[in-house]
Parts: C-alpha cells; structure tokens; sequence
C-alpha cells in the first residue's frame, strides 16, 4: 500500500473545509518545496535518503496543526468567518423571511393576482388550485436558495461542517414553529388571505414537502461538493 503523503492530505483537508482550490495548490506547493529543500539540506550534510526525508517531515511540524492554523487563518480575513453566530444563527432567521415575501410578491406580479386583487370587477378570477401550488412552491425556492446559500457561505468562509450544520438546524427549528397556508376566497374575493407566523401544531402536507425537500437537495449538494473536491485534490 502506497505511504500517504502528509502535504496532500493537507491539501485535501483544506479544500474540505471550503478553501478556494487556488489557495490550496499555493500551499501544497510551498510546502512541498520547503520539504524538498529541508530535504536536500539534509542529503548535503551526508545523511541517508530516509533520515533526510523523516527529519524534514519533522521539521514541517504537526500537518494536523499546520491545516487549523492555515483554516483559522483563512476565516479570519473573512467578516462572516469572524462572526460565525451573526452568519448562522441569527442571519437565516431574517433572510428567509425577507426572501419568501419578496419571491411571493414577484410571483403574484407575474401571475397577475396582485392586480386581480385590485381589479377584481374587470378580470378574470384566478384559477386556485394554481395559486395554492404556486404559493407552496415559493415557500420551497425560498428555503432551497436560503439553506444553499448557508451552505456556500460556510465554505466559502472555511467554517467547516460546523457551522453549515447549526445553520440548517436553525431552519429546522424554523420549520418546527412556522406556520404559512393560503386560503382561497370562497364565494366572496375578499375573504382570501394567505399567512405566515410562529405557531405550534401540525403542518400540512404541502408545507411538510416545501421543508423537506429543500434541506434533502441542500444536504446532497453539500456531499456532491465534497466529493468533486477530494475527486479534483487526488488527481
């Protein structure tokens, strides 16, 4: 079995905390190069191949050490991996909600309810199984754009699965409180609304689907990331 080089595992463990790929070849490659001249120091002062190598590996010092001072080092020049609490506890409280309204009131631009709210007499009324879908569909592209762009923010910050974890926890704990529905009129147009605040109680089906899936797509874009990233680091 082929011995492990300690620098490409190095490599491999900072592109799997999120650091840019450029960033890492750079490192690997200083590194590599001050082991081979640590190396050649130690051949030139008449030392055997091995002992050479193993002395230079010594003098690398602990790979395990150098990577957390190089990720630590890295999310320090970033302001959100300053202020990891800021970016994933408290940031995707607001972001969601000021997402789903903003998507929900372009959808009902473009599906033309905002203006049948306001015109009812001179158009047609929509049709509201549609809008039921197309209300439940927003709720889920918000969440999908929120939680992927946690998921984005932690890597491109090198905060690690750490924080990308407690950031989809606190969608979860949204999804465990928040209630959103809408309610066709029935006979009447204005007896219609559409609703979202914090409850407790039972969700719905439709509401269970918008949460579900986006966090399931969330979670295999994270491991597809991973794995092109190792792919992309071993060769």
């Amino acid at each position: 079995m082929p011995e492990i080089d300690p620098v490409v595992e190095l490599g491999r463990k900072l592109l799997r905390e999120g650091a840019p790929r450029h960033y890492v070849v750079r490192v690997v490659k200083e590194l590599v190069e001050h082991r081979d001249d640590l190396e050649a120091e130690g051949l030139a002062a008449g030392h055997l191949p091995d002992v050479a190598r193993s002395a230079a590996r010594e003098k690398l010092g602990d790979i395990e050490e150098v990577a957390r001072e190089l990720l630590a080092a890295k999310r320090r020049s970033y302001w959100w991996g300053r202020h990891p609490v800021v970016s994933f506890v408290l940031l995707p409280l607001p972001m969601f909600f000021l997402l789903f309204l903003g998507i929900l009131w372009l959808w009902g631009e473009a599906s033309g309810l905002i203006a049948w709210t306001e015109h009812k007499e001179g158009l047609a009324e929509p049709d509201w199984a549609a809008v039921r879908v197309g209300f439940y569909t927003t709720l889920s592209a918000a969440l999908t754009i929120s939680a992927g762009f946690i998921c984005f923010l932690a890597r491109r910050c090198c905060c690690g699965l750490k924080w990308t974890l407690i950031g989809c926890a606190v969608f979860l704990g949204q999804a465990l409180f928040l209630r959103t529905g809408f309610t066709p009129p029935h006979g009447v147009p204005a007896d219609g609304n559409f609703w979202i605040g914090f409850g407790i109680g039972g969700q719905d089906r439709p509401e269970l689907i918008a949460w579900i899936v986006p966090l399931i797509l969330s979670v295999l874009y994270c491991f597809a990331v991973r794995r092109a990233q190792l792919h992309e680091a071993a060769n």
